[in-house]
């Protein structure tokens, strides 16, 4: 038996899930009898370690363009793969395209995940396959609103996320 804001519930086990205790998420581990004590447990969004996660998204695409970009090219060891070439383009797309359905957050820029752009001090397209990560913009846009944001990255029920289209774009070729 326990309570949480003063609604008591019952649980015929110590760990306590989401479907019980209605707290979305989370899932408490009683180890102890308090007898009538008040235990305090504070839970908050951790933002930096989402962070984290999705700067080493960014990171590893970044990583993986670089590399099929080099054996690709006309001197790589792949040059001539032309179904290699679709699915990076394919894949580049995912991640630069806009109008995934989500009313808060249309594209990955809006969550600080851009294409670096070209300055008046280097103009080349070299850059516009490396992705630039804001990690202030994503961690106002999962301030903002991390429901929204986890719909948009990961999808619903109704719709897939930016993240899991490329992953089913990965793992079908």
């Amino acid at each position: 038996k326990f309570s949480i804001n003063g609604t008591s519930f019952t649980s015929s086990s110590n760990t306590i899930t989401s479907d019980i205790s209605r707290i979305k998420g989370v899932t408490l581990d009683l180890k102890d009898v308090s007898n009538g004590e008040i235990v305090t447990i504070t839970i908050e969004k951790n933002s930096e370690k989402v962070t984290d996660a999705m700067e080493d998204i960014v990171n590893a695409y970044n990583e993986l363009i670089a590399n099929v970009d080099k054996e690709i090219a006309s001197t790589g060891n792949l040059n001539d793969q032309s179904t290699l070439k679709i699915i990076r383009n394919q894949l580049r797309s995912l991640m630069t395209s806009s109008g995934y359905g989500n009313s808060t957050f249309k594209n990955l820029d809006a969550v600080g995940i851009a294409l670096d752009a070209a300055s008046a001090n280097d103009v080349s397209t070299a850059n516009i396959n490396k992705l630039h990560f804001d990690r202030d913009k994503f961690i106002e846009a999962y301030n903002k609103d991390s429901d929204a944001l986890k719909s948009f990255l990961v999808g619903t029920e109704d719709s897939m996320g930016v993240l899991t289209r490329v992953e089913n774009l990965i793992e079908s070729s």
